[in-house]
């Protein structure tokens, strides 16, 4: 029948599996799964963190975290190798970046949303337009 194949859509797709294989010196794909799945809970905590210091107020720092607790389809793409907890890490990283007014932190979340998808550039677009038009929000200098 031939080999079972897993293909991948990112560079971080292929590269964190094969960095995790290396780690633990291990070709055991339950082994690389469960390092996996360490690591992404790692990456959404440090998500979280950025989240919480953009956030002030406790009210919507509680509802977007219960949002992400019950999320199945976060947890479960997460769990199963894909890469969606980097593409969160890496939006909030973009939206705490731009509210914050650090550039290169921002030109850091863009090359890591567009390693963690090809598509990556229109979540940190969208992000970086709504910074832009909140009109209550904080407005980023474009200017060092």
């Amino acid at each position: 029948m031939g080999r079972t194949l897993h293909v991948f859509t990112s560079p971080l797709g292929v590269l964190l599996p094969a960095g995790i294989a290396w780690v633990f010196n291990s070709s055991d794909p339950i082994t690389v799964l469960w390092g996996f799945r360490i690591l992404s809970c790692f990456a959404l905590m440090i998500g979280w963190w950025y989240t919480s210091q953009s956030i002030k107020d406790i009210a919507p720092l509680v509802i977007a975290g219960a949002l992400w607790l019950l999320d199945p389809k976060l947890a479960a793409y997460a769990t199963n190798g894909m890469e969606t907890v980097w593409v969160v890490l890496f939006v909030m990283l973009a939206w705490h970046a731009l509210l914050e007014n650090k550039f290169n932190l921002s030109g850091i979340a863009l090359a890591g949303t567009l390693w963690a998808r090809p598509d990556g550039f229109i979540f940190f677009g969208v992000t970086a337009i709504a910074t832009l038009l909140v009109p209550d929000g904080p407005r980023p200098r474009w200017q060092d």
